[in-house]
């Protein structure tokens, strides 16, 4: 959906990734995934921070959402980072799900039900970002 802005036209992502509070929450949930695989919050911060190229004292600001704009170059690396997260993370569930599968566990088991409700959440959170 494109929409038409003082002369300018917006992409989707634009309109929908470019508010404070969504590039926030996009944000937090990158630096959980990173402090469920590293174990420490700080370090998790540092490597987020350091993968979209900000000190880590902005992302900070950003995630307690007291800046007021972000740029679209941080917008753009921010989504991007994250689109490459959940990508290596759906990549990780495919990959235990075809385990499951060749132990025999049935479709019907509260593992497999798990993995794919995951699955399902990590491919609609990647559509929403693109």
């Amino acid at each position: 959906m494109n929409s038409h802005r003082f002369g300018i036209i917006q992409s989707k992502q634009e309109t929908e990734m470019s508010s404070v509070p969504a590039l926030a929450q996009v944000a937090r949930g990158m630096i959980q995934r990173e402090k469920n695989r590293l174990g420490c919050p700080q370090a998790a911060r540092d490597t987020v921070a350091r993968r979209i190229k900000i000190g880590a004292g902005s992302l900070s600001n950003l995630i307690r959402e007291r800046i007021k704009t972000v740029s679209a170059d941080l917008r753009d690396r921010l989504v991007s980072a994250a689109i490459a997260d959940l990508t290596n993370e759906l990549t990780k569930l495919e990959h235990e799900r075809q385990l499951l599968l060749q132990m025999g566990t049935s479709p019907d088991h509260d593992d497999m039900r798990s993995l794919e409700s995951a699955l399902a959440a990590a491919r609609q959170a990647i559509e929403r970002m693109k």
